[in-house]
């Protein structure tokens, strides 16, 4: 998910925190497809969801953080 750096700090944290956190209900959703056709893979390893290409929104940036290492 991308946006812009003018969205709210907590709107980013709780976007980020229900992706994280609510991951198997996402997951779910897609479990029905072969694992190579499937859109998204699983399953979603938030510590691996907060490492991108692109700069976190600094409010994701604070979810991801928190997350313990290992």
């Amino acid at each position: 998910m991308m946006t812009s750096s003018d969205l709210d700090d907590d709107v980013a944290y709780a976007v980020a925190w229900v992706l994280g956190e609510t991951r198997h209900l996402l997951e779910g959703q897609y479990r029905h497809l072969l694992p190579e056709r499937s859109p998204v893979t699983y399953p979603l390893d938030p510590p691996a969801m907060g490492r991108t290409p692109i700069p976190l929104h600094p409010g994701a940036a604070r979810y991801y953080e928190a997350l313990p290492v290992g």
